[in-house]
């Protein structure tokens, strides 16, 4: 079985002083030099572009000579790391369609929701050091997320409710309350700012499903929805992030509480 693994850091391994058709003639030193150059020319690297040393390359042309060299191994098996993040649009729907049509196994890190949405079959669930399969899709997912309490319980005492000073218990809450406020704040925030995003991508999503969007005439109006999406995307998942630091900061604090 073959394996093709593509990864961020991937980026940082090409020989900068080599073009994107030496690349490939590395792995097939004995392959006509035509079929090559017809071979990049497919991933936007046509004419004298082709021969240029990559250090020249930005981050997505650097990207798109990797995915290159991915897909002229013809692998059985993708390994995908974020590959979106370096990509223009017009190759990111390139990726997308190359997904959909190729015939092996896939497994994809992405934050790309779109992207995630169009080519997966299954989704892995990450959580409490374990690996599960799971059922639904990213909105069922999303949901989940929102549906999930903010922290267990309360702080629970310690000694014996009589034993303790009433007074003293009260303001002891009292001050737990005021320092689990921000945290329940942004998780609030949060929430809310998922929410609203998760309704404008859903919007773009039910748009980009008209096929008629995909003909030449509409061109400038899928880019215009595409970079939408894609910003849109980058948005939520600052969100997320927020959400998941101050669930993880509300557990703490109720772990240690107990």
């Amino acid at each position: 079985m073959k394996v093709g693994y593509f990864a961020q850091h991937q980026l940082e391994s090409l020989d900068p002083q080599a073009s994107p058709f030496l690349h490939i003639r590395r792995l097939d030193p004995n392959v006509r030099d035509q079929e090559i150059r017809n071979f990049i020319g497919r991933f936007g690297f046509s004419g004298d572009r082709s021969e240029e040393p990559v250090a020249h390359f930005s981050g997505g042309e650097k990207a798109r000579v990797a995915l290159a060299m991915i897909a002229w191994q013809k692998p059985n098996l993708l390994l995908l790391d974020e590959p979106t993040n370096h990509l223009d649009l017009e190759m990111r729907e390139s990726l997308n369609f190359s997904l959909q049509q190729y015939e092996g196994a896939v497994i994809l890190v992405s934050h790309d929701r779109y992207l995630l949405n169009a080519t997966a079959e299954e989704f892995w669930w990450v959580r409490h050091g374990r690996v599960e399969s799971y059922r639904g899709d990213l909105a069922d997912y999303f949901q989940e997320l929102l549906k999930a309490p903010a922290t267990r319980s309360e702080a629970r005492p310690e000694a014996d409710a009589g034993s303790v000073d009433k007074k003293a218990q009260r303001q002891a809450r009292a001050e737990q309350r005021q320092k689990l406020k921000p945290l329940r704040d942004d998780i609030r925030k949060a929430e809310k700012q998922m929410e609203a995003l998760q309704s404008q991508l859903t919007e773009i999503e039910n748009r980009l499903g008209d096929t008629t969007l995909y003909e030449a005439e509409n061109k400038d109006q899928l880019q215009t929805l595409l970079k939408s999406q894609g910003e849109l995307s980058q948005e939520l998942s600052h969100w997320e992030e927020v959400w998941m630091q101050a669930q993880e900061a509300l557990e703490a604090f109720d772990e240690d509480a107990s």
